[in-house]
């Protein structure tokens, strides 16, 4: 159950068009980022290990060999989001709130996906296998909201330390069913069907082969993805992971192995070229619904080692310190 607060809402931006959420209640957190420095958590405390269960709203879903629910036995597990940004239902949403075009509220969906059992490792510190489970759980997850019919985009996003937002230390991942599409994601859209425009094949596609001959971004390679540091990285050691072969939607892939694989080569590079840095990433896809605009999903990560000013906030116009020819290098070192 989400804790009680004030129901998100969503406003729209009268100049530009887009979105954004007014969450009050997140700022009721225990563990914000902003009230608590970055520390160990004790395993007997944490209501994300098995065990306790309990500590937790009832799950939404599960990977156990047993028919049981909200207990131990799990590889990976998906609940509610106790501080929401977007609720499944706004009772007396028309109390107090003028809702219209511009002001409505912030129904969606707010999930934690626990992505191991174990407590103070990632996936990819586990193994392969638990790699694949979280992978296959966020596909689970975001073929259950498309079949639902209410959701138009599914973000799914991992914030890795405090540093990057993390409020737990039990590895979780978030994912945001949302009613519209993000900004980011509608730009990139948009992108594709100007890079196609009486062209054959794709964009991306196009920058997977030109970035495989170059080979100096290139940080690592399997037989079905490429992770590079983009020609035109924002931040210092920003990498992409890209499948190989095209395909628009992240659930539709079923090459787990090889994507769980490529994520463990670009996280022990991030981990031994640069300490365990704080970093956040998160996947590109394609809208839940249609499929008339030219697409190539694609996981994007930023680590957090700079602070963002006025001119990227303000403007949108990112300053990197880090060529990504130099990034490449030490991350694939």
């Amino acid at each position: 159950m989400a804790e009680q607060g004030p129901q998100p809402e969503l406003r729209r931006n009268p100049i530009t068009g887009e979105w954004v959420i007014i969450a009050a209640g997140r700022g009721r957190r225990p563990h914000a980022p902003d009230r608590m420095p970055q520390k160990d958590q004790p395993d007997h405390e944490c209501p994300f290990c098995p065990g306790r269960e309990d500590q937790t709203p009832p799950e939404v879903c599960a990977f156990r060999d047993s028919d049981e629910s909200d207990c131990p036995g799990w590889s990976a597990r998906t609940i509610p989001n106790r501080f929401p940004i977007l609720v499944s239902d706004a009772p007396g949403a028309g109390a107090g709130a003028a809702y219209s075009p511009d002001r409505q509220p912030a129904l969606g969906a707010s999930e934690v996906i626990i992505d191991t059992p174990v407590h103070d490792k990632p996936p990819w510190e586990v193994g392969l296998d638990q790699t694949v489970e979280m992978l296959k759980m966020y596909q689970e997850r975001i073929v259950a909201l498309r079949e639902e019919k209410r959701t138009t985009y599914v973000h799914i996003i991992r914030n890795h330390l405090a540093g990057a937002a993390s409020s737990l230390e039990h590895p979780h991942s978030q994912l945001f069913g949302l009613p519209f599409i993000p900004p980011t994601v509608d730009a990139e859209l948009d992108g594709f069907a100007r890079a196609s425009l009486g062209l054959p094949g794709c964009v991306m596609c196009d920058m997977v082969e030109r970035e495989e001959e170059a080979t100096e971004r290139v940080v690592a390679a399997n037989d079905g993805f490429i992770a590079f540091c983009p020609f035109a990285s924002r931040l210092p050691y920003e990498t992409w992971i890209v499948p190989r072969r095209h395909q628009v939607r992240f659930e539709d892939c079923a090459e787990l192995e090889s994507f769980a694989g490529i994520i463990i080569q670009v996280m022990r590079g991030l981990k031994d070229g640069l300490d365990n840095p704080p970093f956040n990433y998160w996947i590109h896809t394609y809208p839940l619904r249609g499929e008339t605009r030219p697409y190539h999903w694609h996981l994007e990560i930023l680590p957090r080692l700079t602070v963002p000013g006025g001119l990227e906030l303000g403007a949108d116009v990112w300053v990197n310190i880090v060529a990504p020819e130099e990034a490449a290098a030490r991350l694939g070192a």
